[in-house]
């Protein structure tokens, strides 16, 4: 064998040792009682820890720290609200007196000020000044060598745990990059495949630069194929923008190209979500007005502004769609300071279906987003759809058009991720909706042995609850997917069996109880999926899922929802 070969083999195993010593050390910070007890410093400390190992280095922005891990709106404007910048001088000082006070790992976190990407710097027992936290009111902590400490003139001794001595990592890195190495570089930050992909990638950290073009190229080709793959519409146009259909699935749930929109109800220019989805404004309405509520805070969708503007009172829309059946999916959002008296929504398609919605009522709650589906819908003579606002209570924020599944709603299919996914089997996971409460969050650990690994890259967690929209009259089979990404020999903290214990409920009765994911899963098999037959929704076609804690928080990773056949009851 070579020396570059030799090289190449010694740096992956540095890489991965030193991978391995630095998660440690993040789970021995998170268990202090001085960061364990306060929730802002162990979301802020997860989060750039996550984001950090999963090699999306770009994301570690006050902007995303505030929206994602502090669960901020997002209009955050840090200028006024500094609880990013607040947490992470407290981390600081914590991390700092951490170090100051106990224990000699062989890493040490630091981050630096202005800044929150987390440094790991290797430490030495022979060496006390490189393990000196000099905190400076918690803003930073001393300086340290970019240097390893040479074995050969008094520096750490090798051990069973550090099977690598630092010396022979350099040697490694001198020999592949033609370089001395100042400690191994962080991974690879490639953007826009993270949508796709299954699991975190944990490669070598030190790339080659052959490697870094091809795996470019490749990255380029990936977008490119799904842009044209996606569902997802990526361009503003002056007609119906219909979304290209994703080619996988199999028989009616394939979505014929041209069938398929989004529309807001207000009268401004195409708006594109934060999962990506492009609303353009709802053709052939007269009538009625436009309405603006910026200063309220939706619960139950990513994206509050998509229900913010809508158009109200009395109005009408003709929204032209090829020849067909579709499935109508209404959005509301009830914001308005009058909503308590209990008014109706009234609205009449094509001149006979007629749906009476008390949004209020049915989401549960003012300010909260609520669906009503309509199936099996189709264009009159004139080429086009007709909804009919009936009442000056009457309103509307958003409205999706999907081909119709005869005599089926479309399966739902949700995950805890801000972005669409499409699964092994060509389907499409939609980001969660119609949740209320909870955190989302990204995993730093793949799931071992799942079908498919991309359901579980992320969850959410905490006492949560979805309220899902489906066509009363029907029965529903649901599937939940639970993984156990915190608790575990190989997580961020130790445990198993117990560490996690919770209940679910589906409208009032009990799916769940006393689920315990870790007891359930295997080490070959994390994956834990609850499959479920015979749901009835309620009378205004809802499907609510409750997950109330018995110890910890709770979790789900996603959820599936189909309408059963008739006749296949069980």
């Amino acid at each position: 064998m070579g020396a570059r070969e030799e090289a190449k083999i010694q740096s992956r195993e540095c890489a991965q040792d030193e991978l391995h010593e630095q998660r440690q050390e993040v789970a021995r910070l998170l268990a202090l009682p001085e960061i364990a007890r306060s929730n802002n410093l162990v979301r802020l400390l997860s989060f750039i820890c996550d984001k950090y190992f999963a090699g999306e280095i770009d994301d570690i922005r006050e902007y995303t720290i505030a929206v994602e891990a502090f669960g901020r709106k997002p209009n955050f404007d840090p200028h006024a609200d500094s609880i990013v910048r607040v947490t992470a001088r407290l981390l600081r000082k914590r991390i700092a007196d951490a170090y100051a006070t106990g224990g000699a790992p062989n890493f040490q976190l630091v981050l630096p000020l202005g800044q929150y990407v987390p440094n790991f710097i290797r430490v030495s027992s022979a060496h006390p000044e490189y393990q000196k936290a000099t905190p400076d009111n918690g803003n930073f902590l001393g300086t340290v060598s970019d240097t390893l400490p040479d074995a050969s003139s008094g520096g750490r001794e090798e051990t069973d745990h550090d099977l690598i001595p630092p010396d022979r990592c350099r040697a490694a890195n001198d020999e592949l990059a033609g370089r001395p190495a100042g400690g191994i570089p962080r991974p690879a930050v490639i953007q826009g495949i993270d949508v796709l992909r299954s699991t975190p990638s944990h490669q070598s950290l030190i790339l080659r630069r052959s490697s870094l073009i091809a795996v470019t190229v490749l990255a380029a080709a990936l977008i490119f194929w799904l842009g044209r793959q996606t569902i997802i519409p990526r361009e503003l146009s002056t007609g119906p923008r219909a979304v290209i259909p994703h080619p996988f699935e199999a028989g009616a749930l394939i979505i014929p190209a041209g069938q398929a929109f989004f529309y807001h109800a207000s009268d401004g220019p195409g708006y594109t979500d934060q999962s990506g989805t492009l609303w353009q404004p709802l053709p052939g309405c007269n009538g009625g007005e436009m309405f603006h509520r910026p200063d309220r805070e939706i619960s139950g969708y990513r994206d509050s502004s998509l229900f913010q503007d809508g158009r109200s009172g009395q109005f009408q829309c003709k929204v032209p769609v090829p020849a067909g059946k579709y499935e109508l999916q209404f959005l509301f959002a009830q914001t308005s300071h009058y909503a308590e008296a209990g008014h109706d929504v009234e609205l009449r398609i094509n001149g006979e279906d007629h749906q009476i919605i008390n949004v209020a009522d049915e989401a549960a709650g003012q300010a909260r987003v609520t669906a009503r589906i309509v199936t099996d819908v189709e264009p009159e003579a004139d080429g086009s759809i007709h909804i009919e606002s009936l009442t000056n209570d009457s309103f509307l924020n958003a409205l999706v058009i999907l081909p119709s599944i005869p005599a089926h709603m479309r399966p739902i299919r949700f995950i805890a991720a801000p972005k669409p996914y499409l699964d092994r089997l060509g389907r499409l996971w939609l980001p969660d909706e119609f949740f209320f409460n909870g955190t989302a969050d990204r995993r730093a650990f793949p799931t071992a042995g799942a079908p498919d690994s991309g359901l579980f890259l992320w969850e959410r967690y905490g006492h949560f609850s979805y309220l899902l929209p489906v066509v009363p009259g029907y029965r529903y089979t649901l599937r939940l997917y639970f993984s156990e990404g915190w608790f575990g020999p190989t997580k961020w903290h130790p445990g198993g069996t117990g560490s996690r214990v919770f209940d679910v409920y589906c409208n009032g009765e009990s799916l769940l109880k006393d689920f315990d994911i870790s007891k359930e899963a295997s080490p070959k098999n994390e994956a834990v999926i609850k499959e479920f037959h015979n749901i009835v929704p309620t009378a205004q076609g809802k499907i609510e899922l409750s997950f109330i804690p018995v110890k910890d928080f709770p979790l789900i990773n996603a959820v599936e929802l189909e309408q059963e056949p008739p006749g296949t009851q069980r």
